[in-house]
């Protein structure tokens, strides 16, 4: 009977964490395939708070020189993981594994039902973080290593106050250093824990007191912090973080604040329960005075039916309860609902469709540029300029005219990688500088920088960076291999890049405004007229705006280009062109293509038919003509 009840017992315990255990198995395959964190590390840069890490001790001691600085090392550290998807993927789950076991622990010792259910509420706010491309990486870590001290904290028994004391001091010494952020979250609810586990009030105002003053004490003789530079440190999120409007910063907000409002919740209850027991209490000796006395024959039997009913409920549990059996695998199941749930809910595929097609353009996946805007079409500019650039690798953007607001978003200058392309070195030094500045420095800027100052010519400040970079995770071998080649060939005439750059890029000197996108254009073409992608999108802008007497003169410079093909869309351009100039109709037919000529009356007779309505006239014969000009010229605005 005893090896009945132990086993019982661990069933049990093991049926209580297997569906968390699943929840957690969950949240590893989403934040995997589903949010693919590695779109995280590479968008950093728009990301707040993603932090850059080097290798050695210069990074290590500038970390530690500050208060939370081991907080900030191990998870500058442990987002750098997220380069490999399903790594970052794993360290995360395992993360969230460390709050989950943390924050069950706490919710048992404040006595709370459910405390499976409760505790998996803390990692189901950490992954929601993650599922809206946030990243608050310090401020985590910081509360993960706090959660961490108050489940030990809370191991230390209740008989023992002079251990107590000493572990609530120990605690909040350690953490100020190691995880400042979360030093409140410590000292809140270590003291909600003290007052209702002493149900006195002095241990709790001692917690109280000494996570004021702890700080305090420690910030000037560790650190030199006078007292407002301490309290700013207390705050898991800084005032200039908050002011870029972190993504994640709702769930983040509420993983802080839920073990405080737990700990409030189970005193509030314990308040509850003393009133409805004094009032019983009362109600009891009220009624004891006309109750009849119990015989003593009869209360033995009451006692010994109530044994009886005892033991057959006990029987009925068991070791093998079918039916509690039936609701363990119900909770398993709701346990990965729940979490699959959160990702539906909270999962942002818009700026998710913006990632990916940033990355998939740096790493030159152009097919999948294109891939991945026609299954999640999103209303950006940025989404826009990268397709087009997919579309010029791919060949098709004399075929058809990209999806534009605007002319001039056709040349995105904020695009160091697209500035890069086109040969506008100068300017994709100018937005690098701009974005490291703001963002940090992050690896893939770092790469870029380097490559434009190769180009310039400025071999010192590409070795500056360089060097940096031999200290960056994941990065290391790229840098090395470059100060490799720079010493065998400083001009670097092999590397077919920065050739191509150097002869590609404007080389004389422009002092002014900033130049219309037609007008830089034409700097890149006289700079190199052989530079097609300057010439493709010179003509496409002009197509855009519909500027058809310079698109027609422009043309000339197909013969820079042997072999070059008029594709039909520059042809229905050069068709409308023609008729704006009252070419004879008889001329027309016998320079173009005869279907081309018949399209263009059914598109006017149709537009004639709608009385002149652009927008009838579209909704119309966009399923027939979508990528015709001569639609585009009369419907588009």
């Amino acid at each position: 009977m005893f090896r009945c009840d132990r086993n019982a017992h661990a069933h049990a315990h093991w049926r209580g964490i297997f569906p968390s255990a699943v929840g957690l198995a969950a949240i590893f395959v989403v934040l995997w395939q589903g949010v693919d964190v590695g779109l995280i590390y590479h968008g950093g840069g728009v990301i707040p708070d993603f932090p850059a890490f080097y290798w050695g001790l210069d990074f290590a001691r500038e970390s530690l020189a500050r208060p939370g600085g081991a907080a900030y090392y191990v998870s500058s550290l442990l987002m750098q993981s997220l380069f490999l998807p399903w790594f970052g993927a794993l360290l995360l789950t395992l993360q969230s594994g460390i709050i989950y076991v943390s924050a069950r622990r706490c919710v048992k010792a404040l006595d709370l039902p459910a405390p499976d259910v409760l505790g998996f509420t803390a990692p189901l706010l950490f992954f929601g973080i993650y599922v809206r491309y946030g990243c608050e990486a310090q401020g985590v870590m910081d509360l993960t290593l706090a959660l961490a001290a108050l489940g030990l904290f809370t191991l230390l028994p209740a008989d023992r106050p002079g251990l107590r004391w000493a572990g609530l001091v120990l605690g909040l010494a350690l953490l100020y250093p190691v995880a400042a952020g979360a030093e409140a979250v410590f000292t809140l609810t270590a003291a909600l824990f003290e007052w209702r586990r002493s149900g006195g009030w002095r241990m709790s105002v001692g917690a109280l007191a000494l996570g004021v003053t702890l700080p305090l004490v420690e910030g000037w003789l560790i650190f030199g912090l006078a007292p407002e530079e301490v309290l700013a440190t207390l705050w898991p999120v800084a005032q200039v973080h908050l002011m870029k409007q972190p993504r994640g910063l709702v769930p983040f907000g509420a993983l802080y604040c839920l073990l405080p409002t737990l700990g409030l919740g189970a005193l509030a209850r314990d308040a509850w329960r003393k009133w409805r027991a004094r009032k019983a209490g009362a109600d009891t000796e009220a009624e004891s005075v006309l109750r009849p006395e119990i015989k003593p024959a009869e209360s033995k039997k009451l006692r010994r039916e109530s044994r009886e009913a005892g033991k057959t409920q006990s029987e009925d549990v068991g070791c093998f309860d079918w039916a509690w059996r039936g609701g363990w695998i119900a909770k398993t199941v709701l346990a990965g609902a729940i979490t699959v749930g959160v990702y539906f809910a909270a999962h942002d595929q818009h700026f998710k469709t913006l990632l990916a097609v940033d990355y998939y353009a740096c790493h030159e996946m152009w097919s999948k540029v294109l891939e991945e805007t026609a299954r999640h079409p999103v209303h950006d500019p940025f989404a826009a300029c990268a397709a087009a650039q997919a579309a010029f690798h791919l060949g098709r953007l004399t075929r058809q005219l990209p999806e534009m607001d605007s002319p001039d978003d056709l040349l995105c200058v904020n695009m160091s990688g697209l500035c890069l392309d086109l040969g506008l070195v100068n300017m994709a030094l100018h937005s690098l500088a701009d974005n490291v500045e703001l963002s940090g420095e992050r690896p893939l800027l770092l790469r870029q920088l380097v490559t434009a100052n190769l180009a310039v010519g400025n071999l010192p400040t590409a070795r500056i960076y360089l060097n940096a970079l031999t200290k960056v995770p994941f990065h290391a071998q790229w840098a090395r291999d470059y100060l490799r080649r720079l010493e065998a060939d400083p001009s670097l005439r092999t590397d077919k890049e920065i050739t191509r750059l150097r002869n590609i890029m404007v080389k004389r000197d422009v002092v002014g405004p900033p130049f219309p996108t037609d007008d830089l254009l034409g700097l890149l073409l006289n700079a190199c007229p052989q530079n097609r992608m300057a010439f493709e999108y010179r003509m496409t802008h002009r197509l855009l705006s519909k500027n058809l007497p310079a698109f027609a003169q422009t043309l000339k410079r197909v013969q820079d280009f042997p072999g070059y093909e008029v594709s039909p869309l520059w042809e229905e351009a050069l068709l409308v062109f023609s008729r704006e100039q009252r070419v004879p109709a008889l001329e027309i037919k016998a320079r173009f293509n005869p279907d081309l000529v018949q399209r263009l009356d059914q598109i006017l007779q149709a537009y004639e038919a709608n009385g002149h309505d652009a927008k009838a006239t579209w909704n119309q014969l966009r399923s027939k003509y979508a990528n015709s000009y001569f639609l585009y010229y009369l419907c588009h605005p």
